[in-house]
């Protein structure tokens, strides 16, 4: 096995595990606590496509960098439309009288 084809390898690991974070944040329940880890997450991995896009001027490179750009987009999308459909629980339960 050469180094390239390691390489290649860790690319596409890397890339399922940025899919399963953000599968695990957009289908748990405390949204709270795991959209940090989405945030972070996909912002490392846009900037190290940046810089292998940098590096290897190739089409698909830049393809899967704009797919994460908009992904990433869409998760803060979805956290600011869970955020104004989630009611405050003390008015909305309990109605004072």
């Amino acid at each position: 096995m050469t180094l390239n084809a390691l390489w290649f390898a860790s690319g596409g690991f890397s890339l399922i595990l940025l899919a399963c974070i953000n599968y695990l944040v957009v289908t748990s329940t405390p949204r709270g606590s795991f959209f940090a880890l989405g945030y972070i997450s996909n912002v490392l991995g846009a900037l190290l496509l940046a810089l292998v896009l940098y590096f290897l001027r190739a089409p698909h490179v830049a393809v899967i960098l704009l797919l994460i750009i908009t992904e990433a987009i869409l998760l803060i999308r979805l956290h600011t439309i869970t955020a104004r459909a989630t009611p405050n629980t003390l008015t909305a339960s309990n109605p004072v009288q």
